[in-house]
């Protein structure tokens, strides 16, 4: 039992830890800015919010339906507890040679059980909910600062190029958001006309870390998709920011499904400023405006150079 709850929820599943719970996906599109002649490329700006809600610690899920607190917190020490009961009922069983099998059967199997269940939720809550932890509140300021950029450029159409289609999609956190940002392709790319010619610029959060580009998985990335980067990393450097490249190694994320598809996306992450109600979107918007602005100028170049073919992000 352990061993099987272990495989499932850690080992295939080490990301999210949600392989017991159902897989739902979880994205919205916020609104669209469309091309002011015929759409050549389309510029998605991505963003993700809370709304995985800790579904690995049932109890504590549980709680948040009214239920009372206690019970989280008693089954949390009887699943510490649980593992000593375990050992001691084992020393008595091996201890008691005079004794008939159903008994020793009764005083090993009983705690084993107890204990198995208890490592999974032991494994569950420590692993997932710390990882989990403020995702909401930074992710939701990333949200806030998408839909910033696109209400800015809605008032600034001389901004966008006349070829350029712009999609602001806001996909749920962790497992919901890949999962969402993965059901947004397969809807979508490739089976309608909303995505032409793609790229996807995923403001990640507005954090405490440096400000930061990120590089995912090397194994996804093309020539296009690299320069994407360097342009975003370039129009930092020009509002006065402190840009650094971080790699996110083959975790599935909401740019995945993009990349995977040899899709260009950049991600950038920014740090907040002092006041988090009031200024900390001053430094964070112009920056991520400039990203937008200097990203689309980028493409529209590079749809000029190659005027009449259909597909050139490869």
């Amino acid at each position: 039992i352990v061993g099987t709850m272990l495989l499932v929820q850690v080992i295939l599943n080490k990301n999210t830890f949600n392989g017991l719970f159902g897989r739902k996906t979880s994205y919205n599109v916020i609104t669209t800015i469309d091309a002011k002649e015929s759409a050549e490329c389309t510029l998605i700006l991505g963003s993700h919010y809370d709304s995985d809600m800790d579904r690995a610690d049932i109890f504590t899920f549980l709680k948040d339906k009214f239920l009372p607190r206690w019970l989280s917190s008693s089954f949390k020490i009887v699943s510490v507890a649980s593992i000593p009961v375990l050992l001691v009922f084992l020393v008595i069983a091996l201890c008691l040679p005079q004794r008939g099998v159903g008994v020793k059967t009764f005083l090993f199997l009983f705690p084993t059980i107890l204990c198995g269940f208890s490592i999974f939720y032991l494994v569950t809550m420590f692993s997932y909910k710390k990882r989990n932890s403020s995702v909401g509140r930074k992710g939701l300021q990333a949200a806030g600062l998408s839909l910033a950029v696109a209400d800015y450029l809605k008032l600034h159409p001389e901004l966008v190029p006349d070829n350029l289609k712009i999609i602001v999609a806001s996909f749920g956190s962790k497992e919901c958001g890949a999962k969402g940002s993965e059901q947004f392709i397969l809807q979508h790319f490739g089976r309608d006309g909303l995505l032409i010619n793609p790229v996807m610029l995923n403001f990640a959060k507005v954090g405490n870390t440096q400000n930061t580009v990120v590089q995912g998985d090397m194994g996804y990335k093309n020539i296009y998709d690299l320069k994407i980067n360097n342009v975003a990393y370039t129009a930092m450097k020009e509002e006065g920011l402190n840009p650094n490249f971080a790699y996110n190694k083959k975790l599935f994320s909401d740019s995945t499904p993009f990349s995977k598809r040899k899709i260009p996306t950049t991600t950038v992450i920014f740090k907040k400023g002092d006041n988090e109600l009031v200024n900390a979107y001053d430094d964070a918007f112009k920056g991520a405006i400039n990203v937008t602005v200097d990203t689309m100028n980028y493409m529209h170049a590079r749809q000029q150079l190659y005027k009449g073919e259909k597909e050139i992000i490869r």
